[in-house]
């Protein structure tokens, strides 16, 4: 075997994925994998055989890891569910609104977790920091690792949720000093970089080097479809030039290569603690530790075997790791690269002009070739998390990721200067916000390329699948590569013809976006509109999503007339029918604006075109049937929830509760936003 750690990290890493994105039954690959390694064992002289074998042995090894792992966290944790316990802890990241990250100790009368991490929701105030010791009474909700809402998590392993409506009790001595000082460093970086840099370049610099992004939100959106989002996560890139600054820092010192790079390798795992050591920058760091640990003992480091041996650690340290999207794209990108960057580079220059591709186009094409590669084995998770796919980024990171290196060098250097010379650091402020004005330009410019298609089916998404299943099938298996190109070029083709086919395919589904209060449902073009938001924005969701006409108008109350856009909407979607509360001040607003009939009555119901029934109740809430689906938003009502079984439950500054899988798509579900597809 000449990769013996790579092959046994993949075939961990795939066992750990089929049980955990499985069910149930996926246990019972372990008894196969098991006579498949014996079979192979019995002809180990042949060296295939011998590492098929040793591929068996390490898939199940993952397997019934996962199976002790997740029996002692359901003998350890679901006891404390739906129990009012005693929550000790330091908050280790403060989250939007009343919602932290914390590490702690969770007891109850049934049981108790030592050393955990969870969520930590108060309902009162936002008075947490983060790095703040606390202790109060809160209600435990555990989340089963199989389920959906912990599955569409980026994050790492957290399965409690501790709700409370009591004050917190911040504590002097902290239990977990460490975790305190590193969370509270953190938390005040960011703020110092937002503060030096201005509100947008600041959360910009501050997402790419501390991993927070306060109040990026905005401009998340933009990212996502410029293709380039995966820049704010700290990866290898931004470890590489970590470990390169670190590097020519200690030149000047008077020190042989080797004490060099063992320092580097001391300071290699700062970014990882200010960053809060994510499983993408632990993968990262892992990587770059064998490759300095390698030049310290004068041994050269093989990248796919680090990459194996971080895939087994990162398991090993987190076996719920594989559910983290982060981990997974992180290790995916980092594969396409080392496998098919040079080889997509020698395809480019074969069939591209010689003007293209001398000693000036080397780069670019070595860009282009590496953004293709990074995202061949990455499309399927891409797809599963917003239903897209974005093609925008690959010509878009030609000009990002070039500029990505001075603009960490800058952030890597403008944050010891903020904390030890913070009247000098002004040096360095400009060229960032310089640099960071002309990221985002550059990011909101390829944002309006056209070049998103949707993948909102099954069908399309096991397309995507196939395609890069294909593309491994013929790279792993040497008498398959000489039908490399032919392969490729029909694989596209009937992906360009399926995803035209999709589109006419979704011509009848129904779009439902949710924004605060206010609700929209498109079909077609002809859109149900509920304003009930007192800062309104459906004129934009309008505009983006290609309406043509507003069939029905639901008025909650004057509130959602005064804002602002509302008379631009009433005036550029006429609507055809309203409905408004029976109030003078309202009732003259819509007839002043609008020509057609007003209805005044507390309960609507409407059949609309798709066999789409409505039912309002004013003050309560919408309840949608869509088929065999059944949508309710309601807005303080909590207690009528509990009549209905409802599929998909909207409520007001929260993500949706989506309870099933069948005909519905989640493209976008924030506590912000929420946009999801129906078809029947």
């Amino acid at each position: 075997m000449k990769r013996p750690l790579f092959d046994v990290g993949i075939a961990v890493l795939l066992g750990s994925a089929v049980v955990l994105y499985g069910n149930i039954y996926c246990y019972l690959l372990l008894p196969m994998l098991l006579a498949a390694a014996m079979i192979c064992a019995g002809r180990a002289a042949n060296p295939r055989w011998r590492k098929a074998a040793v591929c068996a042995l390490s898939a199940a090894a993952s397997i019934l890891l996962m199976l002790s792992v997740s029996l002692s966290l359901e003998s350890e944790l679901k006891p404390l569910d739906g129990k009012t316990a005693e929550v000790t802890g330091v908050v280790t990241e403060k989250k939007s609104g009343n919602l932290h990250e914390a590490y702690g100790s969770v007891s109850t009368e049934a049981g108790s977790a030592e050393h955990i991490k969870f969520t930590l929701w108060n309902a009162l105030s936002d008075e947490l920091e983060a790095g703040d010791s606390f202790r109060c009474t809160a209600r435990v909700t555990y989340d089963d690792p199989y389920t959906s809402e912990y599955r569409s998590s980026a994050g790492e392993s957290r399965f409690l949720f501790c709700a409370t409506g009591e004050e917190i009790e911040l504590l002097d001595k902290s239990l977990y000093p460490v975790r305190a000082v590193t969370a509270r460093l953190r938390a005040e970086t960011s703020d110092r970089l937002i503060h030096a840099l201005g509100a947008e370049t600041g959360n910009l610099f501050s997402a790419i080097t501390t991993g927070l992004r306060p109040g990026f939100d905005d401009s998340v959106q933009m990212m996502k479809d410029a293709g380039v989002y995966h820049v704010l996560a700290i990866s290898g890139l931004h470890i590489a030039v970590f470990c390169h600054l670190i590097l020519a820092l200690t030149r000047v010192l008077p020190l042989r290569r080797r004490l060099r790079n063992s320092l580097a390798l001391l300071c290699l795992w700062c970014p990882v603690l200010l960053s809060g050591g994510n499983h993408a920058v632990l993968r990262a760091a892992v990587m770059y530790s064998v490759l300095l640990f390698g030049r310290v003992i004068g041994r050269k480091a093989d990248s796919l075997n680090s990459l194996g041996l971080a895939v087994i650690l990162l398991i090993l340290m987190d076996p719920f790791a594989v559910l983290s999207y982060g981990f997974l794209l992180s290790v995916l990108a980092t594969l396409g690269i080392l496998l098919y960057e040079r080889p997509f580079a020698e395809f480019l220059k074969s069939h591209l002009p010689a003007q293209l591709t001398g000693r000036v186009g080397s780069s670019p094409v070595h860009l282009l070739a590496c953004a293709i590669a990074a995202q061949c084995l990455t499309l399927p998770i891409l797809a599963d998390m917003d239903s897209l796919l974005v093609l925008n980024g690959i010509v878009a990171g030609m000009l990002i990721l070039p500029m990505m290196t001075p603009m960490l060098l800058l952030g890597y250097l403008l944050i010891p200067a903020l904390w030890l010379f913070p009247e000098g650091a002004g040096l360095l402020v400009l060229p960032a916000r310089l640099l960071g004005s002309l990221f985002l330009r550059i990011a909101g410019w390829f944002s309006g390329l056209p070049f998103i298609f949707p993948l909102d089916t099954p069908v399309s998404r096991t397309v995507v699948l196939l395609m890069t299943l294909l593309l491994v099938v013929i790279t792993a298996l040497p008498a398959a590569r000489r039908f490399f190109r032919p392969a490729m070029l029909a694989g596209a083709s009937i992906c360009c013809l399926l995803i035209a086919w999709e589109q006419w395919e979704l011509a009848g589904s129904v779009q439902v976006i949710s924004r605060g209060e206010d609700l929209m449902l498109l079909q077609d073009g002809h859109a149900v509109v509920l304003l009930a938001d007192r800062d309104s924005e459906m004129l934009e969701e309008l505009r983006r999503n290609g309406a043509e006409q507003i069939d029905l108008l639901i008025v909650e109350s004057y509130a959602p007339l005064q804002a602002e856009g509302t008379l631009e909407l009433l005036r550029e979607y006429p609507p055809l029918q309203i409905a408004a509360p029976d109030s003078g001040a309202v009732t003259s607003y819509l007839e002043a604006v609008c020509d057609a009939p007003i209805t005044s009555r507390e309960q609507i119901e409407a059949v609309l075109p798709g066999d789409l029934q409505l039912r309002y109740q004013r003050g309560m809430g919408v309840e949608v049937s869509c088929g065999d689906i059944l949508l309710l938003k309601f807005q303080d009502v909590y207690d009528i929830i509990k009549q209905y079984e409802p599929d998909v439950l909207l409520l007001p500054e929260q993500k949706a509760q989506v309870y099933r899988a069948g005909g519905i798509r989640v493209r976008e579900n924030t506590a912000e936003r929420t946009e999801l597809l129906f078809w029947t």
